[in-house]
């Protein structure tokens, strides 16, 4: 059974092609009630099994970017975060993180702003809420002007990786202290946006991102300037590792990575690139193994997947309103089709940025970007 939770219901039919594509700017979006309140996506969720709560972070050009998701009634709960926010906190894109020992959830504030407002825009916080909704507040602002595209949470050392757009800046942030350090920059722009999806902190506390060359030197910076990165969890830097996800023909170059994974196992985290492939990659040796593409290749999305309570895999992939669910055997690196994801009423998703298991073994899935209308929450009942 899979159903839809809507919570704007905003049909823009074919304004996206018709006058907003290439031809908008930001003012239009704030302008416009339509597109600034019900043109919103679903970006990430967590949910918190003592509550029975999915906490969602939104994406809204109107700020409203935070809610609660009662399984059980099936309501949105909005959690109050224009009484906290500014004009210009647009999103929590990939950036919801839980610290079981203090029960709180800690977010970030991502942009949909031009930088020709970088000066006016005063930068993303960091958020912290309790579960309850009795708590919401910005912690800091780490770098004045400069919004935070995704964080991970080092639950052991009680920082939080942050990784900004733009600059594509890499830090930590000291939940005790609330010290920011900077570790770096993931990219110039001149190859293009350097990031994926997300960063992730394995289980041993290490930190594990994108980055690219820059060349400058060149016009553009070539077919391999697409790497990965890590921190270890005991050295104080960042490792610029000199390769990528190889392209699956053979040919010379590397994919720019889209989400990176930890699925239980020990020695290997995964990779998802640009195209919709799946990629697994050594923690020891760093040796990149391409599994499998499960849509057509570089037409795919594939920027969601979880390990089930019930040791299961399962990923949300393509796009453009060919979407699927799909069941993952990481040790043979095979996978088979579980369900399309269209609702009980016929709609169809346009493309999945994130994903969790609620109770009962049903996955949630975030709908995003969705040019025609406001983006929905899927519920996929695989019982």
């Amino acid at each position: 059974m899979i159903k839809t939770y809507k919570l704007k219901d905003v049909e823009f039919g074919n304004g996206w092609t018709d006058y907003v594509e290439n031809r908008w700017e930001y003012k239009q979006f704030i302008d416009n009630k339509d597109w600034r309140e019900g043109w919103i996506s679903f970006d990430c969720c967590y949910y918190h099994k003592d509550s029975k709560s999915l906490f969602l972070g939104v994406t809204s050009f109107d700020g409203d970017i935070f809610y609660e998701f009662d399984v059980k009634t099936k309501e949105f709960v909005n959690m109050g975060f224009k009484k906290i926010g500014n004009p210009y906190d647009a999103k929590f894109h990939r950036s919801l993180c839980y610290h079981p020992q203090t029960e709180t959830l800690y977010a970030a504030v991502a942009l949909l702003h031009c930088t020709d407002r970088y000066k006016e825009a005063p930068g993303g916080a960091v958020v912290a809420a309790s579960v309850d909704g009795k708590r919401l507040e910005k912690l800091s602002v780490p770098i004045p002007h400069v919004y935070i595209q995704a964080c991970d949470i080092d639950i052991a050392n009680n920082k939080l990786y942050l990784q900004f757009f733009t600059p594509e800046y890499i830090g930590e942030f000291d939940l005790c202290t609330r010290e920011f350090r900077l570790l770096g920059l993931a990219g110039s722009g001149i190859g293009g946006m350097a990031q994926g999806q997300n960063i992730l902190v394995d289980k041993e506390g290490n930190l594990w991102g994108a980055w690219c060359l820059t060349r400058a030197w060149q016009d553009k910076p070539g077919k391999d300037v697409n790497r990965i990165f890590i921190k270890k969890a005991h050295e104080p830097e960042i490792t610029w590792l000199n390769f990528g996800l190889p392209y699956s023909d053979g040919e010379y170059g590397y994919n720019k990575a889209d989400a990176f994974f930890e699925l239980g196992d020990d020695h290997h985290i995964y990779v998802s690139d640009v195209k919709g492939s799946l990629y697994r990659i050594s923690k020891e040796t760093y040796q990149v193994d391409f599994l499998f593409n499960p849509v057509p290749y570089g037409k795919g999305r594939f920027s969601a997947m979880i390990k089930a309570a019930n040791g299961d895999v399962y990923a949300a992939v393509g796009k453009d309103e060919d979407c699927q669910i799909i069941k993952v055997n990481l040790c043979e690196g095979t996978y088979e089709k579980v369900c399309s994801l269209q609702d009980q009423n016929g709609i169809v998703c346009r493309q999945i940025h994130h994903m969790t298991e609620g109770p009962h073994g049903i996955l949630y899935c975030c709908e995003n970007d969705n040019p025609k209308r406001s983006s929905y929450l899927w519920e996929i009942d695989l019982r």
